[in-house]
C-alpha cells in the first residue's frame, strides 16, 4: 500500500503541472489579444487617412459653386464621413485605455478657443437640422495647462451626441470657472441639448459598452455605443469628473468638471 506522503508528493506535482498549463494558457491568451488589438490598429488607422481625405474634400465641395443639388450631396457625404471618422477614433482611443498605451501630455490651452472649435466642427450639421447654437465662455478663464486632444476628444463625443439626438431647440456649449487656490483653476466643461433625453430606465445602462439604449434609435442614429463610456474613462484619465441630468423628452445636460493649472 502507498504511503500517504507518496499521494501527496503526486498530488504536489499535478498541482505544478496545472499551474504551469495555466500560466502557458494565460500567456497564449495575452499574446492573442496583443497580435489582435495591434491588428485592430493598423486597420484602423489605416482607414482613417482616407476617411480623412473624403472628409476635408467634401467640406471644400460645400462650398464651391456647384448647382445646388450636387451641394447637398457634398453636404451629406461630409456629415457620414465625419460620423465614420469620429468612430474610429473612438475605436482608436478605447483600444489605446485599455492596453494603457495612453499618456497624459499637458500644454497650455484656452477654453474659449476649444468651445469654439467644438462649436465649429459641428456648425453645418446644427445649421440644416435649424438648431440654435449658443456659447457660454467665462472670459475670466487664463490660460491653462491640460492634455487638450484628450480633453476635446471627451467633449466632441458630447457635442456630436447633443446635435445627433435634439431635433429641434437648442445646444448650449460652456466653460466656466467654479473655484480658484493657488494657481490652479476648477473648469466646469457643460453641453446642453432640448434633444430627446434619457429615460431613467436607461440611464442604468448609460456606459454600458456596444449596448444601444433603444434600439429604434440606433436605426435612426448611427453609432457603436462606445461614446458615453469613452468620455467617462478620458474624464477619469484626466483626474476629472464627470456628471449629468437627463430625462425623457427633456434633454440632456453633461458636466466635465476639471482642476487645471494656470500656465
Amino acid at each position: 500500500m502507498k504511503s500517504n506522503s507518496h499521494y501527496l508528493i503526486t498530488l504536489e506535482n499535478l498541482l505544478h503541472t496545472l499551474i504551469d498549463q495555466l500560466s502557458q494558457a494565460k500567456l497564449s491568451v495575452a499574446t492573442d489579444v496583443k497580435a489582435k488589438n495591434c491588428f485592430l490598429s493598423i486597420i484602423s488607422h489605416e482607414l482613417m487617412s482616407p476617411l480623412v481625405s473624403i472628409s476635408g474634400f467634401s467640406e471644400l465641395l460645400t462650398t464651391a459653386s456647384i448647382p445646388q443639388e450636387q451641394k447637398e450631396w457634398a453636404n451629406h457625404i461630409n456629415h457620414s464621413s465625419r460620423e465614420f471618422e469620429l468612430m474610429f477614433k473612438d475605436i482608436l482611443t478605447f483600444m489605446d485605455l485599455n492596453t494603457q498605451e495612453v499618456v497624459v501630455k499637458n500644454c497650455p490651452f484656452l477654453a474659449a478657443t476649444m468651445i469654439s472649435s467644438l462649436s465649429h466642427d459641428l456648425q453645418q450639421t446644427s445649421l440644416n437640422k435649424g438648431l440654435q447654437v449658443t456659447t457660454l465662455i467665462d472670459s475670466t478663464l487664463p490660460l491653462l495647462l491640460c492634455d487638450e486632444k484628450l480633453l476635446h476628444h471627451a467633449l466632441s463625443i458630447l457635442a456630436s451626441n447633443a446635435v445627433k439626438f435634439t431635433q429641434q431647440g437648442h445646444i448650449q456649449y460652456s466653460a466656466r470657472s467654479l473655484a480658484t487656490k493657488e494657481g490652479w483653476v476648477q473648469v466646469e466643461f457643460a453641453i446642453e441639448d432640448t434633444g430627446i433625453g434619457i429615460s431613467l430606465e436607461d440611464q442604468k445602462n448609460l456606459f454600458e459598452i456596444m449596448k444601444p439604449l433603444d434600439a429604434s434609435l440606433t436605426r435612426r442614429h448611427r453609432g457603436i455605443g462606445l461614446g458615453l463610456a469613452l468620455c467617462r474613462k478620458l474624464v477619469k484619465l484626466l483626474g476629472g469628473e464627470f456628471a449629468y441630468e437627463s430625462n425623457s423628452n427633456v434633454g440632456s445636460l453633461f458636466r466635465i468638471t476639471l482642476w487645471l493649472e494656470m500656465a
